[in-house]
Formats: structure tokens, C-alpha cells, sequence
């Protein structure tokens, strides 16, 4: 499935790239292993601190809140998708036959990042706030006004991952699969509050964390694959 994907992408975008590296496999698996492990527990971290937050200070610790901006789990989000941009500006300078591709995508993950930090696509979504009885639809109207961005990040994703060694490309494809949930959920999140949980219930809480963490965890295999192709 995966090859299919990749070629149909390729057909459209050009040739393959030619990512390959002189790293042993022995070294990139260790590279892989002690990644995914700290991508795992930052994760974890993230979530149990979170649920702490709500279960014990009622969401008092507002620094500690992974549903917020301004957050030290949103500035670790920032953090990580700039990384993305700058291996990917790295990866251009080694790879300069495939530079436009690759610094289209930096500059790509750069924006994000900045979105991020700077609340843009919030900014966007105090547009559109309500439709009819569903109150909080910024949550759904965001992604509805950043489709060919995000189509182009993926797409630029997924024919950089085709130059990567097969166990990198799965890095991306689980990374982009994650950050697709990660839009899905929050798409669907008003439908919460529809049915009558807010923010601190734990049912609300539950989905922030699950949210949450499928985005950063989504980001950091998808800087993680570039790196490690770096």
C-alpha cells in the first residue's frame, strides 16, 4: 500500500529522491530506538502531568495544561516542528538536486511552527465560532481554511519519505497518520461539548490528551526520520 501511495506521489512530483545515506544499520537502528523511546516518554510525560493538572490542581497549574497556548507543551510543539524545518533546510544543503522540494518544506514546517507560537490559525478560527446549536466550531472551521498547506506539507512529506531508507519511511507515515487523528479529533471535538462535557471534565480532559499527544508525538517521529536521514 505503501509503495503505491509513493509511486502515485512520485508520478505526480518527479523523479525519486535519492536520500540514501553512508550510515551503518546498526547506527540508525540505535538512532531509531533511543528516538522512538524519547518520543514515548515525552508523550507520556506530557499526558500524565496533564491529567495530574486536572485530577488534582483542577487545571490550576496553567503552564502545565497541554489543552492550552502559551504552554510548556505548546512551546515543545513549536520546538519540535521548527527542528523538523531545520533538518529538512539541512537535508536540502546536502542533497541540492532535490533543494527546492526540500526548502519548499522547511519553509512549510517554519510556518507551522510560527502558527504555532503566534496563534494564527486561533486568530482564524474566532471567525467562524458557531453554527447554529454547535457552539466552539472554530475547533472544525481551522482546518477547513488551511487544506492546500496541509495537503502540501503532506504531500511533501510523503515523496521526501520515499527517498528515505524503509524503516524512516515508516517513521513519516506513522507520523503523518498520527497528525491526521490528531486534526480528526479536533474536528469532531465540539461534538463534546454538544453532548455536554467542558473543559475539566475528565471525558473532555481524555480527548485533549489523546489529542495532544497523537500531534506531538506525530511531529517528533516525522523530525526524528529527517534527522536520522541527516
Amino acid at each position: 500500500m505503501l509503495r503505491n501511495l509513493t509511486s502515485s506521489l512520485l508520478r505526480a512530483g518527479g523523479s525519486p529522491l535519492d536520500l540514501g545515506a553512508s550510515t551503518s544499520a546498526a547506527v540508525e537502528r540505535r538512532i531509531i530506538r533511543v528516538g522512538i523511546v524519547l518520543t514515548s516518554l515525552a508523550v507520556l510525560g506530557q499526558s500524565v502531568i496533564h491529567l495530574i493538572n486536572v485530577m488534582v490542581f483542577d487545571l490550576g497549574i496553567g503552564l502545565l495544561n497541554a489543552d492550552a497556548d502559551g504552554t510548556v507543551f505548546a512551546w515543545a510543539s513549536v520546538v519540535v516542528t521548527f527542528f523538523a524545518a531545520a533538518m529538512a533546510a539541512l537535508l536540502a544543503a546536502l542533497r541540492p538536486r532535490h533543494a527546492v522540494l526540500l526548502l519548499g518544506l522547511a519553509a512549510a514546517h517554519v510556518f507551522l511552527s510560527l502558527d504555532d507560537s503566534l496563534q494564527i490559525h486561533e486568530r482564524v478560527s474566532e471567525l467562524m465560532t458557531q453554527l447554529g446549536p454547535i457552539t466552539h466550531f472554530a475547533r472544525t472551521f481551522w482546518p477547513l481554511v488551511k487544506p492546500p498547506l496541509l495537503a502540501a506539507v503532506f504531500w511533501g512529506l510523503a515523496v521526501v519519505a520515499s527517498g528515505m531508507r524503509p524503516a524512516l519511511r515508516r517513521l513519516v507515515v506513522i507520523g503523518l497518520g498520527l497528525l491526521v487523528a490528531a486534526i480528526l479529533l479536533e474536528m469532531a471535538s465540539p461534538v463534546l461539548f454538544v453532548i455536554g462535557f467542558d473543559h475539566g471534565d475528565h471525558g473532555y480532559e481524555l480527548e485533549a490528551v489523546i489529542e495532544e499527544g497523537a500531534e506531538l508525538r506525530g511531529w517528533m517521529l516525522i523530525a526524528l526520520a529527517i534527522a536520522a536521514t541527516v
